[in-house]
């Protein structure tokens, strides 16, 4: 039985209650132990080396948890040091009899995996190194066929600097074979790669085993292990904080290989991960090219242009540079930007949009939108192809889609990038320095000027046309609509609540950048089948467990608001806590946090209510 714990992607942490006893933390290594190589004495999961039963070569037995891995013939090299043969044999794993069994795949081909399995093995994982291209297919193959519940196990080839990149692939379970192996050739990990040392060299390592600096094959494997051991405790921690994909694109850099494997990863398979990867998060640093195709950050450019449309008073778009606090408009620069915009007449009109990487076009009413207010950049002033042909791409698709009366621009060192995609009568009003006094008085003026010849727009239309392009780009056209048709919106910025007949139906959560819907909200959603969450006939009394979630909707992602239903019942709204491919298929762990729920008339507590072990 697998719990799972905090999702980035395909990576994740959990606790994995094995059928044969005992609890194991997810992502985990198994300790590669034998009489020649002993595990660490901190070792919690050790894998033992145990006789092959006609005599041959020892293979690996996992304890009691009943799976064997045996190496056989040249592949005996790959797994146990002492063994000659070369490193691109693969396992074989065969499932024994014991509660827990594996999967052996090869070529990319996953048979049909039983119930009674627990934990997959890309058993010939070592091989598929060879080419980048096939591993990530056949790994997340592997995933895909064993789907949430199952754990991951990819043995041979975990190394310090590569274990984030294979934590954010999905694998749950390495081993220590690579460790023993470089140790036994002279060679000493790091998350920075491995480092072969000169006769006499002291090692370059302030841990225990290097302190005594013998240099001997103890001290070696002693140093592996050390170093792989604090590598897992970084992953675990950067994971849980959402910022494992910082820690890979650090670490990628140090082999060729994992800068192949992640550009494959994002270029070719979004739609298998993007499901997975949270729709809010914390702060994090876009600072390599490979931030650009973040799924988090490809997901907003894609669903910007799917679903997102400008407030219906929009007739005059404002470009504006970013800045370097978030949200844009808590910084020096947006406020002095904001004074030469909202005292004017007729004021909302002007569609405020800011220019930036990685995410290319921010619309103001979107700023606090994940990853919006998290993503922090270096800055230099100099943009590279990739950049530009970004922003240009959303530009020009912003442009071409909605018609805009006037464009002013009012940008820096973004504007030669900008300028050569806008209509010729664009104004620039920033001439290369936004900030100065004569670019500020300018921009007031020519809006003034654009504002005056524009039809006349209440601010309360321009509010409400707001909520519903958040809405759009949150739920889709069909909800947007639906949740503010004959709306009102009070209360002060940010706080705008949404009240129909009276009715309040959202509230805007400027930390989550979305709006938090009522049981009067989520209706709209049952209504039209959409951000929805099905449970067996029970009336929630709290939040909603795993163990009583029938299906969802495939659009759900964690940190999604949903409707909980049960049939055409609305029995709760809440925050999805597991993504669509979770829901229904996860036994253990919470599913929804209940915001508002609903009781039947009359009816009392059900003693029956699915509840969590």
């Amino acid at each position: 039985m697998f719990e799972r714990g905090r999702r980035e992607g395909l990576a994740r942490t959990g606790r994995w209650t094995r059928a044969s006893g005992g609890v194991v933390e997810l992502p985990e290594i198994l300790w590669v132990e034998s009489e020649a190589a002993p595990a660490p004495p901190w070792a919690g999961l050790r894998l033992r080396a145990a006789r092959g039963a006609a005599g041959g070569p020892e293979g690996f037995s996992l304890g009691a948890s009943g799976f064997q891995i045996e190496p056989r013939g040249e592949a005996a090299a790959d797994f146990l040091p002492g063994f000659r043969g070369g490193e691109a044999a693969p396992a074989l794993v065969r499932a024994t009899t014991g509660e827990t069994a594996v999967v052996y795949v090869s070529r990319e081909e996953v048979p049909a995996i039983p119930d009674s399995i627990e934990v997959g093995v890309l058993g010939n994982a070592l091989p598929l190194l060879n080419d980048s291209a096939r591993f990530v297919q056949a790994l997340l193959g592997l995933r895909q066929r064993l789907g949430p519940a199952r754990i991951l196990y990819a043995p041979a080839i975990a190394e310090p600097a590569r274990l984030a990149l294979l934590v954010y692939l999905g694998i749950d379970l390495l081993d220590s074979t690579a460790s023993l192996l470089w140790a036994h050739r002279g060679v000493l990990l790091f998350p920075t790669g491995r480092l072969q040392l000169r006769p006499g060299e002291r090692p370059p390592c302030p841990c225990a085993a290097c302190s005594e600096g013998r240099g001997d094959l103890a001290h070696r494997l002693a140093h592996n292990a050390e170093i792989l051991a604090a590598e897992l405790r970084l992953v675990r921690a950067a994971l849980g904080r959402g910022r494992l994909r910082e820690l890979v694109e650090a670490r990628v850099r140090h082999e060729s290989w994992m800068v192949q494997v992640l550009r494959l990863l994002d270029l070719e398979h979004h739609g298998e991960i993007e499901p997975f990867w949270p729709i809010t998060g914390e702060a994090f640093v876009a600072g390599s090219k490979e931030s650009l195709v973040r799924p988090d950050i490809e997901r907003f450019r894609r669903r910007l242009r799917a679903r997102y449309r400008p407030p219906r008073t929009a007739r005059v778009l404002l470009l504006l540079p970013c800045s370097a606090r978030k949200p844009y408009s808590t910084s020096r620069s947006h406020r002095l930007f904001a004074r030469s915009v909202h005292g004017l007449r007729n004021s909302a009109v002007v569609h405020e949009v800011i220019v930036t990487s990685p995410l290319g076009l921010v619309p103001r009413e979107l700023e606090r939108v994940y990853p919006a207010q998290q993503y922090d950049i270096p800055v230099t002033g100099h943009w590279d192809r990739d950049e530009a042909a970004m922003v240009g791409e959303l530009l020009q698709w912003l442009l071409e889609s909605y018609r805009y009366d006037a464009v002013v621009s009012h940008l820096g060192v973004e504007g030669p990038l900008v300028h050569p995609l806008l209509h010729p009568d664009y104004v620039d009003t920033a001439q290369g320095a936004p900030l100065a006094g004569a670019s500020l008085s300018r921009l007031s003026t020519t809006l003034q000027e654009l504002c005056n010849a524009a039809p006349r727009a209440s601010h309360e239309d321009r509010v409400r046309a707001e909520i519903e392009s958040l809405a759009r780009y949150q739920f889709g056209a069909e909800v947007a609509e639906a949740l503010v048709e004959g709306a009102a919106v009070r209360g002060r910025p940010p706080l705008h609540r949404v009240f129909v007949g009276g009715v309040q139906r959202a509230i805007f959560s400027p930390e989550r950048g979305l709006l938090a819907l009522t049981l009067a909200g989520a209706e709209q959603l049952a209504k039209l089948r959409r951000y929805w969450v099905e449970i067996d006939d029970f009336w929630p009394e709290g939040d909603v467990f795993a163990i009583g979630v029938l299906g969802a909707d495939p659009e759900v992602r964690i940190g999604d608001d949903v409707v909980v239903l049960h049939g055409s019942s609305i029995r709760a709204c809440g925050v999805a806590s597991m993504a669509a491919p979770e829901l229904g298929v996860l036994r253990k762990g919470e599913a929804v946090k209940v915001r508002h729920r609903r009781r039947p008339e009359g009816a009392s507590a059900s003693a029956d209510s699915p509840q969590p072990d």
